[in-house]
């Protein structure tokens, strides 16, 4: 299987027979995404007050496929917030990576169901500025500049109980809100772009690979 620029960022393709090559001024690596449709967020369990429009604009390396998250006029207070599933272990440390960009608002959440993990698997990220923002006492996070208005968010945790649970993207109503935030939006809003899901076992965010 040739590599193409679609298939790989920050240097990682994965073939048929699970090997990552070189590309330019990327690094060989072997790793995991456990995370399906890496870049189609429509396609994720939960879309919960959002939608998702696909292919709209240049990701980190220039394909044409950035996902919109969008939100519109809610009645009341809602949670707003994309998530997919996993099968986690206990006792292993897990990575959620998404790459995000700024459109009409500024912060987005990453978080961890509280089941297997706890009600402080979570942070904050300014996508504007680069900045982490409140980040839960049994969390690690990281925020990376990958140029062009786009950064690399990443959490990491430890689960503590084997259980098939969520990893979410949350808005914030342009906040740096406390976890799982309830808000009541009152206009139509294209929140930000996002590309790029990676779920794995490990303490940081490895190369990013595309799944389907």
């Amino acid at each position: 299987v040739t590599p193409t620029s679609g298939d790989l960022i920050g240097a990682t393709y994965v073939d048929k027979q699970a090997t990552i090559p070189q590309l330019g001024m990327m690094d060989w690596a072997k790793g995991s995404n456990f995370v399906g449709y890496s870049e189609d967020f429509s396609a994720w369990t939960g879309l919960i007050s959002l939608s998702i429009s696909l292919n709209q604009g240049l990701t980190p390396i220039d394909s044409n496929n950035a996902n919109l998250l969008s939100i519109g006029i809610d009645a009341s207070s809602t949670r707003h917030r994309l998530y997919s599933l996993y099968s986690f272990s206990s006792g292993n440390d897990y990575t959620y990576s998404v790459f995000a960009k700024k459109d009409e608002q500024d912060w987005i959440q990453l978080m961890f169901s509280a089941t297997p993990f706890n009600a402080q698997c979570y942070a904050n990220f300014d996508v504007a500025n680069g900045v982490v923002g409140n980040i839960g006492s049994s969390t690690n996070a990281n925020i990376v500049d990958y140029g062009n208005g786009w950064y690399r968010c990443s959490i990491t945790c430890t689960a503590t109980t084997t259980t098939n649970s969520t990893f979410e993207v949350i808005t914030t109503n342009n906040t740096n809100s406390g976890r799982y935030p309830s808000y009541q939006s009152t206009s139509n809003t294209d929140v930000c772009f996002i590309w790029g899901a990676q779920l794995e076992e490990s303490t940081s965010a490895g190369n990013y690979i595309l799944t389907d």
